[in-house]
């Protein structure tokens, strides 16, 4: 599943299955039923190596990147959890405690306004089993709660429907568009809801 971004601090990989990440004892960020979302740090970075050097997976992005692009890509997102308390979080599949992508909060301007994007990416064997949307909820409440934003967007390519149907999976709806990265992109939001 590839994300809704391109800014890539801003989710999918066939190449990626085969690279795990080691088993860790650390608290998760997030816990679903079926994943946890957990900081990621350099010893991840044969995974999102891979991640990030398939091409299918960064289809809807810059491109792919290199290895030395994948570890600065690492370092700016554990920076982020020292300056704001989250950022990109791995998201590791509970059953057997793989790695398979990340999800989590990006800062981004879009038209001149700072946003904060729900943002993922998930190794290409698991797209399609609704791990996507169930990080990206993760993700959402963590934002709402945790951190009280008043809302979040989502920047997405309009052909890539596996991403919209994330977002609207996770209550987004379609805003407006935008150009970022020399693309045009669709901007799908969700706010807070006050308490009933």
């Amino acid at each position: 599943m590839t994300p809704a971004s391109s800014n890539d601090l801003t989710a999918s990989d066939s190449n990626a299955a085969s690279v795990h990440s080691p088993p860790r004892q650390c608290c998760p960020v997030a816990e679903t039923p079926r994943l946890l979302l957990r900081r990621i740090d350099r010893d991840d970075l044969d995974f999102f190596a891979a991640l990030f050097a398939d091409p299918e997976v960064m289809r809807f992005s810059l491109g792919v990147r290199t290895r030395e692009q994948s570890g600065e890509w690492i370092d700016r997102a554990t920076a982020t959890y020292c300056q704001r308390g989250y950022g990109p979080w791995g998201v590791v599949r509970k059953l057997d405690q793989t790695l398979i992508g990340f999800c989590g909060l990006l800062d981004q301007t879009v038209d001149g306004v700072a946003e904060v994007e729900v943002a993922y990416r998930l190794a290409e064997p698991y797209w399609g089993q609704g791990f996507a949307p169930e990080a990206a909820a993760a993700a959402r409440d963590l934002a709402f709660g945790e951190f009280r934003l008043a809302r979040v967007i989502a920047l997405i390519d309009a052909n890539n429907i596996r991403s919209v149907r994330v977002a609207e999976k996770i209550g987004m709806d379609w805003q407006t568009q935008t150009l970022k990265w020399g693309r045009r992109l669709r901007v799908y939001q969700c706010t807070r809801r006050a308490p009933e």
